[in-house]
């Protein structure tokens, strides 16, 4: 995990979202950036 992806998840935990809101966001957080690595790693080759 990124150093910004952890203070994105502190900034969003400050809203008051419902916990299962919140844990269904950082999964989507978590699969958009293994996205985007994998995207960096195929453009690397």
């Amino acid at each position: 995990m990124t150093f910004h992806f952890i203070l994105f998840t502190i900034t969003i935990k400050k809203r008051t979202y419902s916990g299962e809101q919140l844990e269904q966001f950082v999964l989507q957080q978590q699969n958009e950036q293994e996205r985007q690595e994998r995207i960096q790693q195929l453009q690397n080759k």
